[in-house]
């Protein structure tokens, strides 16, 4: 049977077929250059004629030679003149399609001759890319991404081509000497080019890493600013993959299904300005996943029906002005998510139908100073959800849709103690 290689191979060799294919049907069609010179020609014979007639009408003088007045006949002889001023234009401007022609059919030849170049490259990085030996396959990943830098019409084509390796089968504990070099390298030539101050920029192109598997990579300050990069289903399970600082400001981030079993994803200090970063479903089952000092300013930041498992997920010091979050049927069965020292100014964090049955859940001098955190109809069961030390600012909004009654877990701060049924509530 093919190995995953030879088969990533074979699909990069049938796109590239396709993509010759398609160029040889974009060679211009040029009708016969005869055509173009008979209708000129003809086109000035009438068209000095015509002019001959009418400034003679024009004029009200005799079209005829022989019966014309001298001053008539040098009349005539100018016209005659601007008649063949008039040919003599049409014959320029067939000069001009010929030359137009020419130009044209030399461009179509030097396109296609790029596009036969780009071809080969795209062949030959394939081809190295499918190698057996990880030296062999690193020199094609280096290859494929210059080749897309280079390669403006089929560009996304090459990075999906480096995207498909991260999703081949990998075993971070029995890969072969070399695999994971090859992969960190796949993985630091994307973020290069999504750096803000890159040469060849790739912001806006598609990145599908759906099902990879991640044991490490440096996705540090990339600026992922349009469309859609996929995490769907993938599963960070160990080293550290970093999103240190990264920016998400347009198009869509998606976590759905992924797991962080082990290890750690920092996303501290990213800013979220725009655009959807989705944490569907995601399965929080061990190692630490890290947003302290993020910045949630606008965009929507979605963990809904997540589960906190196991592991640290930390939110602190992270600001929350404007952005929508939502922890909409989140289920806190065993992690530790801190948002100690958080603050939230503005927007809304969500923890409705949010199940808390174990682990902890910390707001430690968490300040709410705007917008709304809200636990409407949120189920409190065990664990620990401590609030004791947040802080509330004089125009800010207490976090709303909290038990009215003393609730196992729940530790709120003075200025918005529970009461038991039946008693009074505590004075302001």
């Amino acid at each position: 049977m093919p190995t995953s290689h030879e088969r990533a191979r074979e699909r990069a060799r049938r796109q590239g077929d396709l993509r010759r294919g398609r160029d040889a049907a974009q060679t211009p069609i040029m009708r016969p250059l005869v055509l173009y010179a008979s209708v000129a020609v003809a086109a000035a014979v009438a068209g000095a004629v015509a002019l001959y007639f009418i400034l003679a009408w024009l004029l009200r003088i005799d079209p005829h030679p022989q019966a014309a007045t001298p001053e008539q006949q040098k009349l005539l002889a100018d016209m005659v003149k601007i008649a063949l001023g008039l040919a003599a234009g049409l014959g320029a401007a067939v000069a001009l399609i010929v030359g137009y022609r020419r130009a044209r059919v030399e461009e179509s030849a030097s396109h296609r001759d790029d596009q036969r170049l780009f071809s080969s490259r795209y062949q030959d990085a394939a081809d190295l890319i499918g190698h057996d030996k990880a030296a062999v396959r690193l020199a094609g990943i280096y290859a494929m991404s210059r080749l897309a830098d280079d390669w403006d019409e089929q560009r996304q084509q090459c990075i999906d081509v480096l995207c498909a390796y991260l999703r081949l089968p990998y075993d971070p504990t029995g890969s072969e000497p070399g695999e994971r070099e090859v992969r960190f390298t796949v993985i630091r030539l994307i973020t290069a080019h999504l750096q803000a101050a890159a040469t060849h920029p790739w912001h806006g192109h598609d990145l599908d890493f759906a099902g990879a598997a991640f044991d490490g990579g440096d996705f540090r300050g990339a600026v992922f600013s349009g469309g859609t990069v996929s995490f769907v289903g993938a599963e960070f399970s160990g080293g550290t993959v970093s999103f240190f600082n990264a920016v998400f400001s347009g198009g869509t981030v998606d976590f759905f299904n992924t797991v962080f079993s082990g290890g750690t994803v920092v996303f501290s200090e990213a800013v979220f300005s725009g655009g959807t970063v989705d944490f569907f479903n995601t399965v929080f089952s061990g190692g630490t996943v890290d947003f302290s000092e993020a910045v949630f300013s606008d965009g929507t930041i979605g963990f809904d029906f997540a589960e906190f498992s196991d592991g640290l997920v930390s939110f602190g010091s992270a600001k929350f002005s404007r952005s929508l979050i939502n922890f909409v049927g989140a289920k806190f069965s065993g992690s530790v998510v801190t948002l100690n020292s958080a603050e939230f100014s503005g927007g809304i964090v969500g923890f409705a139908h949010a199940v808390f049955s174990g682990g902890a859940v910390g707001f430690v001098d968490a300040v709410f100073s705007g917008g709304i955190v809200d636990f409407d109809s949120a189920e409190f069961s065990g664990g620990e959800v401590e609030l004791t030390s947040a802080s509330l600012q004089p125009d800010g909004v207490a976090p709303q849709g909290l038990p009215e009654a003393p609730t196992r877990g729940l530790k709120l701060p003075g200025w918005m103690k529970q009461t038991a049924p039946g008693a009074p509530p505590p004075p302001p």
